[in-house]
């Protein structure tokens, strides 16, 4: 286990800080007046254990395909991933093999290269760590100057997806949606409200459009 994972694993368990706090799955309560160095400190390890989740997801999915075949995509349904987001992490995780993958950078730094041949990928990622490059800079390195403007597109993209899973979430959250319809089980005939009908009709479309997209 690399240095950094150890020290977010005790950030996680609570040691090492001046002060206590309470980490729960949908909440971070910490007391006031505790210094900006603590902050930084618990960012990081917070940024650590993200990047490590894509590979861990990743390599998850992967090894779930090989044994379980289509059923293994049954898991990204069941728990509410992204599918754009699960198609990046299976795919980085199957391009970029576990012997070459560096932990002084991160899971972005990995997809960047991932399109490479192995021999090619392993020099740009220790090209990387000795240049410090950041992932903007590996992957004008790797695509070339012209490519720079795809990172545009890509981040309109992204950001496009990013309102539409917040449409269906909103929509879900909202108390009006009608699961039965969402799903396409609704019985023939029966009645729902037209704000019902409203809600969960924009659902339907915002995740269609997520899932054409993916």
């Amino acid at each position: 286990m690399s240095n950094k994972m150890e020290q977010a694993i005790e950030i996680f368990r609570g040691e090492g800080l001046p002060c206590k706090y309470l980490l729960s799955e949908v909440t971070l309560v910490l007391p006031d007046g505790i210094d900006f160095g603590t902050v930084e400190r618990m960012l990081r390890a917070f940024s650590v254990v993200r990047d490590s989740l894509r590979f861990w997801i990743g390599d998850l999915l992967v090894y779930a395909e090989r044994n379980f075949g289509e059923k293994a995509y049954q898991l990204i349904d069941e728990h509410h991933f992204s599918y754009k987001s699960v198609s990046d992490m299976i795919w980085v995780s199957k391009a970029v093999p576990p012997s070459i993958r560096l932990k002084e950078l991160t899971w972005s730094h990995h997809r960047e290269v991932a399109k490479l041949e192995p021999g090619e990928q392993e020099a740009m990622l220790k090209k990387a760590v000795t240049d410090k490059l950041s992932i903007r800079e590996l992957h004008t390195l790797v695509n070339g100057p012209k490519k720079t403007a795809q990172i545009k597109e890509e981040e309109k993209a992204d950001a496009l997806e990013r309102a539409l899973n917040a449409i269906v979430s909103e929509a879900k959250g909202s108390g009006h949606l009608c699961q039965a319809l969402f799903e396409d089980r609704l019985e023939e005939g029966k009645e729902i409200s037209q704000e019902s009908l409203i809600i969960t009709r924009m659902a339907i479309i915002a995740q269609d459009a997520i899932r054409a997209y993916a």
